[in-house]
């Protein structure tokens, strides 16, 4: 038991200090100027470089995916309020022509009572006509 213990201890150890960022640089000692401009990196400055130049470019990538997610979701948010005054402006000639229907079915029940109370009329007048 005591060995298997260790083993799991020395293991977590091991992992841990595996897993780890380890790489650590003195910037101020790690990074020596040459004559000709280029400079010289100790092993440790020259991992954690490497490191950082990887990292900028991860994270530029995702500011450009992340702008192109802004500019999705401006443009979803403009279809979306296309969408609404689109259906504002049915919806309100719909009304409108719901009202013509109305105002036209008023004037036609209108005549048609006017047209029955003429030809009542004139049916009692037509008829009174042809009794004398």
């Amino acid at each position: 038991m005591k060995k298997f213990t260790i083993t799991i201890l020395a293991f977590t150890i091991l992992s841990q200090s595996a897993l780890a960022d380890v790489v650590l640089c003195d910037w101020s000692k790690g990074i020596h100027a040459n004559t000709d401009g280029t400079f010289n990196y100790s092993l440790a400055c020259h991992v954690k470089t490497g490191q950082l130049v990887a990292k900028s470019e991860l994270d530029d990538k995702q500011v450009v995916d992340l702008n192109k997610l802004v500019v999705l979701k401006d443009t979803q948010i403009k279809e979306e309020q296309t969408k609404a005054k689109l259906w504002f402006d049915t919806a309100n000639n719909l009304q409108s022509d719901l009202l013509k229907v109305r105002d036209l079915e008023f004037r036609n029940n209108m005549i048609f009572f006017g047209s029955g109370v003429l030809l009542t009329v004139l049916a009692i007048f037509l008829g009174s006509k042809v009794t004398r």
